[in-house]
């Protein structure tokens, strides 16, 4: 199979549609007995990936040679949450002004509130939640045991759900 023809589909694609083109043509299936089924069954199929190539790698339309994969700019917005996340990148590409703009302020409010909670909170929430990890990694960073990680990370949440219910209005 093309390697160009791999990028849309697979070869499971293919032998489905070699296997519903011959039941489709049952006739073709039983004329010449002679010629084993193996024989025809392999031209189905290899009229299957012509069609295909045509369809896809000379298509005046989505040529397949002029598409251009995705690039993403980890530098273009150094004010998102997670600019290395390529999911973000295309997220806010299809994202409308208002959308991007209530996640800017969404953003901004939060980076405001976190700066009012004292360095142990922001600590323990950027380990579990920015850092993704565990109770037992949070505690062997901080030095402490994991149960006073588990009763800082739950009061850090407390404070910071308190603190921006304070700047919203939901409640």
């Amino acid at each position: 199979m093309h390697p160009m023809l791999l990028q849309r589909m697979s070869a499971e694609d293919v032998l489905q549609e070699t296997l519903q083109t011959a039941m489709r043509h049952p006739a073709f299936l039983d004329a010449a007995p002679e010629v084993p089924i193996y024989f025809k069954l392999r031209r189905l199929l290899f009229q299957t990936l012509v069609d295909a190539e045509r369809r896809h790698l000379k298509a005046n339309k989505r040529d397949l040679y002029r598409e251009l994969p995705i690039e993403i700019d980890d530098t273009s917005d150094t004010e998102s949450p997670h600019p290395h996340l390529p999911e973000a990148a295309l997220a806010a590409d299809i994202s409308s002004p208002f959308t991007k703009t209530a996640r800017h302020d969404r953003y901004a409010l939060l980076k405001r509130v976190l700066a009012t909670l004292p360095t142990t909170d922001r600590q323990i929430l950027a380990l579990r939640h920015f850092d993704n990890c565990t109770n037992a990694e949070c505690a062997a960073a901080l030095a402490i045991s994991e149960k006073a990680a588990s009763l800082r990370y739950v009061r850090a949440l407390a404070k910071l759900q308190e603190r921006l219910e304070q700047f919203t209005e939901f409640h």
